[in-house]
């Protein structure tokens, strides 16, 4: 189910705005549970390799379902495959982080 809901989607089937407010809520929930290092490193060092990363979520699919909505795991995936939103991603951990 969640397969071909994923391959409905469109790259484009989010607006910057979700994209954004899901980078910020998912960062938050990383520093809330002190993940903010292993966070920033994990995605660091998948950097080079995030289009394949990203690839791999549809391997481990079963039990990513288990810790986010469909819409979520959607919008996971589009981060992993794009290396600015990634980015966006690292930053804002490490600026949350910073705050605390």
């Amino acid at each position: 189910m969640l397969n071909e809901e994923l391959k409905q989607a469109e790259p484009s089937s989010f607006e910057e705005k979700e994209i954004e407010e899901f980078i910020d809520k998912f960062s938050e929930k990383i520093v809330n549970l002190n993940l903010s290092v292993i966070a920033v490193v994990t995605l660091e060092s998948i950097k080079p390799l995030s289009f394949f990363a990203s690839q791999a979520m549809v391997f481990f699919e079963p039990l990513i379902k288990a810790f986010f909505t469909v819409k979520d795991y959607e919008k996971l995936y589009r981060i992993l495959e794009d290396r600015k939103l990634l980015e966006k991603l690292i930053t804002s951990i490490e600026e949350k982080a910073d705050r605390r």
